[in-house]
């Protein structure tokens, strides 16, 4: 097998791996978000992809759980720090005092925990590596027209 031939398996099959764990969680209900702020860092960086699971009962939110609400036209990833009734009160773990107290009812989502750990995937190594991949397949490809 060639080189350029290689490189091009090894691009085929990071591709397949990559849609498989995006989407096969999608056929579960749960779903992937992509992190557009720093107001869970150091827990969640900007950047990163989470894996959510549909909050089918508010009964379900425990305090130091990540959750996924909307307030207005922003949609917010924050823990839980206290529930009292249907209220919950939730904090970004960066932010030192901004809190936000709604009904436990607007939360739709949960961060899903494997042990301890968030289920998260940080972005830019991913491109990085693909895009590694992809200008090694260019060049590779390049250089066997060139030389032909």
């Amino acid at each position: 097998m060639e080189a350029s031939e290689a490189i091009l398996v090894l691009l085929s099959v990071f591709i397949m791996g990559i849609v498989l764990l995006l989407g096969v969680p999608g056929l579960l209900g749960y779903r992937w978000t992509f992190l557009m702020s720093g107001s869970m860092t150091p827990t969640i960086n900007k950047g990163e992809l989470v894996l959510l699971q549909p909050l089918q009962n508010a009964s379900n939110i425990k305090i130091g759980d990540i959750v996924v609400f909307q307030m207005g036209d922003e949609i917010i990833c924050h823990r839980v720090i206290s529930i009292n009734g249907s209220m919950v009160t939730t904090k970004g773990d960066s932010l030192r005092s901004t809190v936000e107290t709604f009904p436990a009812s607007l939360i739709k989502y949960k961060a899903v925990k494997l042990g301890e750990n968030i289920v998260k995937i940080p972005l830019l190594p991913i491109l990085v590596i693909f895009l590694i991949l992809l200008l090694a397949v260019v060049s590779i490809h390049e250089l066997s027209v060139a030389l032909d």
